[in-house]
């Protein structure tokens, strides 16, 4: 269960978030649980964060520093991570399905278990991920770097690669 006094600052705002952040450097936040849906927490700064089992589906993480965060079953669906960064993160079991996450850096990222139907990782940093039993249901990884990544067959065959734009009509 999430740290209420956690929840009321981020509540607060990305700004106010940042300031306590680093005025409390050695806490870790706890905002597991915690319902995020639709929020806006562009560019927050959320590394080491518990927010397991966090409902953050259709919220705007952009830019947000997630780092080393839990993120163990959590409701992702729709949430835009793009240009975040992962690095190192836990996605345990968590439903990301069609959520964006291109250009985001997920170095040894673990998204072992985790439902990625439909989402984007075009041109991410795919380094060292792990996606142990995870579905990957038309995922596109077009432009993703995908360097000692290791998928299943299957996983292999449902994922799209280079995917093409379709053209604008009336052009």
């Amino acid at each position: 269960m999430a740290n209420l006094e956690h929840l009321a600052i981020l509540k607060r705002g990305v700004d106010e978030w940042y300031i306590w952040r680093r005025e409390n450097p050695a806490v870790i936040p706890d905002l597991s649980g915690a319902d995020f849906q639709g929020a806006n927490l562009k560019g927050a700064n959320l590394c080491g964060a518990n927010l397991s089992s966090a409902n953050l589906a259709k919220s705007n993480l952009m830019g947000a520093a997630l780092s080393k965060a839990d993120l163990s079953k959590a409701n992702l669906k729709e949430a835009n991570l793009s240009l975040a960064n992962l690095y190192s993160t836990k996605m345990l079991s968590a439903d990301l399905s069609k959520a964006d996450l291109s250009w985001a850096s997920l170095f040894r990222t673990d998204f072992s278990k985790a439902n990625l139907s439909g989402a984007d990782f075009s041109y991410a940093i795919l380094f060292e991920a792990r996606f142990k039993l995870a579905n990957l249901r038309k995922a596109n990884f077009t432009g993703a770097d995908r360097s000692r990544v290791t998928l299943t067959k299957k996983q292999f065959s449902e994922i799209i690669i280079d995917h093409k734009p379709k053209a604008s009509q009336g052009s």
